[in-house]
């Protein structure tokens, strides 16, 4: 019903609601006309033109003027027009559910998110580097916000320096905050899972986890009254966190198994922070809390302990970055806030242990003392594939042969990218073209597509293989009498390298005349024309004689060739053994690389 208070009425009388469930329920206002909808669908338009004065405001459910008479019910996802709403409009509204109420999710613009410290209380801020602009976003300290960037995570209330605050989540989009977690007994840091639906916190004696809406709440690993201050790996889900009363840096798997402690030291590394990759561990490395004793330094270590790097060098009692570091995405380098040289700022660290770059343009205001996130511009960049032109193989059998192949991928961000393919790399696949489909994803959720095709040839309807040159590399050896090798030394020429099942022509770069070697016997070993048992590499070729010979004929050589592709001989080289009287008098011919042509030559491709 749409009404004039006290003075008349219109209403659907051809749409009626029997049960107790929600509907959605709509009404359009064009000129004079009047419609109504029961969950997307239009009853009967009606003419109904008062003219509207408001003495009060305008009310839905009930009187405006007393809050009176209002319809038994609530009412959702509330929305009011500056138009008419066509019926297709309302229709999609209706289909869409709850999402055609709600406001898309908005998370915050490029910049870097960071607390100033101010008496007990501290406060969060959003600053754009761009243009210098400053928002403050929340009353808190220590500030981490969920990879998004919708949620921010902050501690308030009590003492939060002294690790006495509330823990509360609040939502960038909306202006709602919510207190998760009420400290009962120390509380020093937290920080949100890879995918920003939980949260890593440390409370009294142990590390926690709990989902971000403060439900759920479990320990995270083995108890120990001094571990604090989580960090989540993005990558595999790890979580590092500091233990205040040795020093040291530990590491746990997501599921809080492996617990195990860094290599001691005697820096009181705290505030672990890890790299986009997951590579790296950033820390500070000084006293938990500024003293007199010297500065806040901060290093970087892989997570087994190994690789430990200084990244900044500062040498002022006081100063430096006691609240550890915030890194960028792309792995090159950290934020910082502290003092250097007297002046407090946002520093540019480099990661490579070249020392600070430079600071950063922030307005004058409470001493910066924390960076809790470093927010870009959303990754809609797919990776780029590396993929193999063609590849083709050969001398397989009826079923096939197993293909091995390598792809790779690059990204413009730092993370993982995760790579498939189908049919997988080491399948065995038919004779014939086949197609290998491959997919490459970022740890945005860009999704890259390519493939690329692979040829098995039948080794019985194979091409005969290309030899473009042969190019002997000859070693020395010394032959024991009766072997019947004249000279101080001797060498053999052994060629298993050509037999690929692959492609066309002969070069005229031979420079010697060979002849087939022995055969392969049905076992797979190999006779000589002896019928000694020499190797299970044949067929060979060796030199008819030493010394000069004219180059081998194309018609030899083809011959040669084709015997060469009926057998199996794969390798680049074969070694030949001469058994000849007895073992004394056994002399191993040497061996000699060669260079093959690569498929597919142009012509032929």
């Amino acid at each position: 019903m749409l009404t004039k208070v006290d003075a008349s009425s219109v209403a659907a009388d051809d749409l009626e609601i029997t049960d107790l469930e929600f509907h959605h329920v709509a009404v359009a206002k064009s000129g004079g006309t009047v419609t109504f909808y029961l969950d997307g669908r239009a009853g009967t338009p009606r003419a109904y033109d008062p003219g509207f004065t408001f003495a009060t405001g305008p009310a839905i459910g009930m009187r405006s003027d007393t809050v009176g008479n209002g319809f038994y019910g609530a009412v959702d996802e509330l929305g009011v027009f500056d138009r008419a709403l066509s019926a297709a409009e309302v229709r999609s509204l209706f289909e869409a559910g709850s999402a055609g109420r709600c406001l898309p999710p908005r998370p915050l613009a490029p910049g870097v998110v960071y607390g100033r410290r101010a008496g007990t209380t501290g406060s969060v801020w959003w600053f754009d580097p761009a243009t210098g602009e400053e928002r403050r976003l929340a009353d808190g300290v220590r500030p981490r916000v969920s990879p998004e960037g919708r949620w921010l995570l902050f501690l308030r209330d009590k003492d939060p320096f002294a690790n006495r605050g509330n823990l509360y989540v609040r939502d960038l989009q909306f202006g709602a905050e919510r207190r998760v977690f009420t400290e009962g007994d120390y509380l020093a840091g937290a920080g949100f899972s890879a995918d920003g639906t939980q949260i890593v916190f440390d409370h009294s004696c142990g590390i926690y986890r709990m989902n971000r809406d403060g439900s759920g709440v479990a320990l995270a690993m083995p108890s120990s009254c001094f571990d604090d201050g989580p960090s989540v790996d993005p990558v595999t889900g790890r979580i590092a966190f500091h233990n205040v009363s040795a020093g040291q840096l530990g590491v746990a798997n997501a599921d809080g198994s492996d617990k195990r402690y860094l290599p001691a030291s005697p820096l009181d590394e705290a505030w672990p922070v890890w790299s986009p990759d997951g590579e790296w561990i950033a820390a500070v490395a000084g006293e938990f809390y500024p003293t007199q004793q010297g500065a806040g330094n901060l290093i970087k270590v892989r997570p087994d302990g190994t690789g430990f790097l200084w990244l900044t060098t500062v040498t002022n009692a006081n100063e430096g970055f006691y609240n550890g570091a915030a890194w960028m995405p792309d792995g090159q380098s950290l934020l910082a806030a502290g003092t250097v040289n007297g002046t407090n700022g946002v520093y540019v660290i480099a990661a490579d242990g070249s020392g600070i770059r430079s600071r950063l343009n922030t307005p004058a205001g409470d001493p910066l003392d924390w960076v809790g996130a470093v927010i870009v511009a959303p990754d809609t960049t797919p990776p780029v594939l590396h993929l193999p032109d063609r590849l083709v193989t050969g001398c397989g059998t009826e079923a096939g042969t197993v293909v091995r192949f390598e792809v790779t991928a690059t990204d413009d961000r730092a993370g993982p990218v995760r790579i498939t393919c189908e049919p997988p790399s080491g399948s065995v696949l038919p004779p014939g073209t086949i197609w290998v489909a491959c997919t490459a994803t970022d740890a945005a959720g860009n999704v890259a597509h390519g493939e690329f095709p692979v040829t098995v040839l039948d080794s019985t309807t194979a091409p005969l293989p290309t030899l473009t040159s042969i190019l002997p590399t000859e070693s020395r050896a010394t032959a024991r009498r009766g072997s019947g090798c004249k000279g101080p030394t001797c060498s053999r020429w052994t060629n298993c390298g050509l037999v690929d099942c692959l492609s066309a022509t002969w070069s005229t770069s031979i420079r010697r005349r060979f002849k087939p070697g022995p055969r392969p016997s049905r076992q797979g070993r190999t006779t000589s024309n002896s019928g000694g048992v020499v190797g299970p590499s044949p067929p060979c070729w060796r030199p008819l004689r030493s010394g000069r010979s004219p180059p081998l004929s194309r018609s030899r050589a083809v011959s040669y060739m084709r015997a060469a592709g009926r057998s199996s001989c794969m390798g680049p080289t074969c070694e030949r053994t001469r058994r000849s009287g007895s073992a004394s008098q056994r002399r191993t011919a040497t061996r000699t690389s060669f260079v093959t042509s690569v498929w597919p030559p142009t012509a032929q491709a």
